[in-house]
């Protein structure tokens, strides 16, 4: 979490956030380097060029509220189920797209979320 952390993070920055935002010498140097990692497929960037400094502050805060799906309740493996299967992004996608209403949405997960 300290040598290579921020080589980790640059595998793919707009994955990943830097829960750990920096070490004894400097409180946010991970934090830092990871708003300067190059983000892109085509073209790349800094996510510095993208957003403002405010929106990667709003984005690492976030950080100290989150909580990991089902660690508390003790169904954090069900979660990570949930989340790798991708069907919340996919029918996400067709609700953004137009392709179904957000009923058709809700019914979609919930009927997703049923199978496990």
């Amino acid at each position: 979490m300290s040598e290579g952390y921020t080589a980790t993070l640059g595998i793919a920055p707009e994955g990943k956030f830097p829960v750990r935002r920096g070490n004894k010498s400097d409180p946010s140097a991970y934090t830092k380097a990871w708003s300067k990692l190059p983000v892109g497929v085509d073209r790349k960037a800094p996510l510095t060029d993208l957003y403002s400094s405010d929106v990667i502050d709003n984005i690492v805060a976030g950080l100290d509220t989150a909580n990991r799906w089902g660690v508390k309740e003790g169904e954090l493996s069900r979660a990570s189920k949930i989340i790798n299967s991708q069907f919340l992004n996919r029918i996400t996608r067709e609700y953004i797209d137009d392709q179904i209403s957000v009923d058709e949405a809700v019914n979609k997960i919930n009927a997703e979320l049923a199978k496990f």
